[in-house]
């Protein structure tokens, strides 16, 4: 045990930190193991007890740089976009000042949530240490995983309580926005006629909901919809919000009817399809998606006496075909926004 003792104090005095706290913590592990410890045993023990117990008190569990925002506070990461790992600094404050501390065992572990993640690390030379998440069992619920120092010498434990860092990992906030474009061949609806029905089906989900309406940008829309990152991203920073409900009510084709002579008419055919499409904006994962026509082939193309009657009247009757499809397929749609 004195020796021990001798070479964990020399270990400390010549900046080996972590080598000289296994060995201090040896001493205590030897300790235990002694059915009638003696007085000089008690003494040993006591005395590695008390370093250990000052060296505890100097020693701090930093985030990495890249946790901490412009106010040097400590971020949140995300449950569905793994961007940043949990990744520790560990730091030792002495009389001579502030060192790294290298060759440590930090161990990570959930204290909330659950999951897999590599769960023992040894820092390196910078006194760096981070674990990979692989996965969380529950991305849609808060997250937290600590990172402590803890040496472990055979069966005995010795645990630094007060150098610990916890990690916080937030699902999106239950916020979307409804995104609409309605185009035809007479331009982009200023009053999209697809958005009450279908909004008085989705707002049964428990969700705060706003209405982006895309008549000024078109292409930021249809970038968005085809699944461009930057555009998706943008959309959410425009809006606030966690996921986009995108809705394209496409009149995409139009016809003009003749006579028997082949003549034109004043009257003619159009057909459309209606989209829509759920996406989480902090990774662009389409998390829904949903189409329904009208068309020639099967029956159901709408009609009018003008190109804006008949786009008025296809886009009118497929914006009930979709609210109805999205009534008989909510659960779908809830599970997919709210992870259960």
């Amino acid at each position: 045990m004195l020796s021990y003792l001798d070479n964990g104090l020399n270990k400390i005095s010549e900046g080996s930190i972590s080598e000289g706290i296994k060995q201090l913590v040896s001493v205590l592990a030897v300790k235990e193991n002694i059915i009638e410890p003696s007085e000089e045993a008690e003494e040993i023990a006591l005395w590695a007890e008390t370093k250990l117990e000052k060296l505890g008190a100097a020693i701090s569990i930093e985030a990495d740089t890249m946790w901490m925002d412009a106010n040097m506070s400590q971020i949140t990461g995300s449950t569905v976009e793994l961007s940043i790992q949990p990744n520790i600094i560990l730091t030792i404050t002495l009389e001579t000042g502030k060192s790294l501390i290298s060759n440590a065992p930090i161990y990570f572990e959930f204290v909330q949530g659950a999951g897999t993640l590599n769960n023992y690390v040894i820092t390196n030379s910078y006194g760096q240490a981070g674990c990979s998440i692989i996965e969380f069992q529950n991305p849609a619920e808060e997250n937290i995983v600590r990172a402590y120092l803890e040496y472990r010498v055979d069966s005995y434990t010795y645990n630094f309580n007060s150098a610990v860092r916890d990690f916080v990992y937030v699902p999106p906030a239950y916020t979307a926005a409804i995104v609409v474009l309605e185009k035809s061949v007479v331009g982009i609806s200023n009053d999209p006629l697809i958005l009450d029905p279908v909004y008085n089906e989705l707002k049964q989900i428990d969700y705060e909901f706003s209405i982006y309406n895309s008549v000024l940008n078109e292409e930021g829309f249809m970038l968005a919809f085809k699944g461009d990152m930057n555009a998706i991203r943008n959309l959410g920073l425009d809006t606030n919000v966690s996921y986009l409900i995108m809705l394209l009510n496409d009149c995409n084709n139009m016809i003009q009817m003749t006579n028997f002579s082949g003549d034109p008419i004043n009257a003619f055919m159009s057909e459309a399809k209606a989209t829509i499409r759920v996406i989480r904006v902090v990774d662009g994962t389409v998390l829904y998606q949903k189409a329904v026509e009208r068309n020639h082939d099967n029956g159901l193309h709408g009609q009018g006496n003008s190109k804006a009657a008949a786009a008025f009247n296809v886009q009118r009757e497929i914006a009930g075909d979709l609210a109805m499809d999205i009534r008989v397929n909510l659960r779908e749609i809830k599970e997919a926004l709210l992870g259960n």
